[in-house]
């Protein structure tokens, strides 16, 4: 009964000690909770960059009524890694004007042009995004910009590496259709 006694006052009734417990088992907790929060913090604004840089990017080109070449969309790509703090080697952006005809053909590359990273659309690529693409009137033309961000967190550990892929779809607004022009 004494060794009980004592027991109790010294588990229950001495409480010295007890927050230094409470530190030691709450701190970690805490600490991955803001690292958590801070990293997804990072990485949804990196997302949300690249998005809208990617429509700055397609409401730019929509608004040309000259053509377009090779310098044109490098330049561009410039632009969205300043929009964005992309590293040189870490994005792609592509742009490809697609025309209409009737069910028998179907969608058309008119022309398509990349940054130095990545390559032309091909058919292959194009009938694996038709999903994303309206219906069009024949005749009808539309530009799909894409952009493509290699995000690496600040922070490494729970979030790797995330790739941020953007397709957008714009309509020319003062000409028929933005022409492209070989160099």
């Amino acid at each position: 009964m004494f060794f009980k006694n004592r027991l109790k006052r010294f588990f229950v009734e001495d409480q010295s000690g007890v927050i230094l417990v409470e530190l030691i088992v709450m701190l970690p907790a805490m600490l991955f909770a803001f690292y958590m929060g801070f990293a997804f913090f990072d990485a949804y604004q990196a997302k949300v960059a690249s998005e809208r840089a990617a429509y700055t990017l397609g409401d730019l080109i929509s608004r040309e009524t000259g053509t377009v070449d090779s310098a044109y969309i490098d330049g561009m790509g410039e632009i969205f890694t300043y929009l964005t703090d992309a590293d040189q080697d870490d994005y792609w952006f592509r742009v490809t004007s697609l025309t209409w005809f009737d069910e028998d053909e179907g969608h058309t590359i008119d022309w398509s042009d990349a940054t130095t990273n990545n390559s032309a659309m091909t058919q292959s690529e194009l009938n694996s995004i038709l999903e994303s693409i309206p219906l069009m009137a024949d005749g009808d033309t539309i530009m799909v910009v894409e952009t493509n961000e290699t995000y690496t967190p600040i922070l490494s550990g729970m979030i790797g590496n995330q790739i941020f892929k953007n397709i957008n779809i714009v309509r020319a607004r003062f000409v028929p259709a933005v022409l492209y022009e070989d160099s």
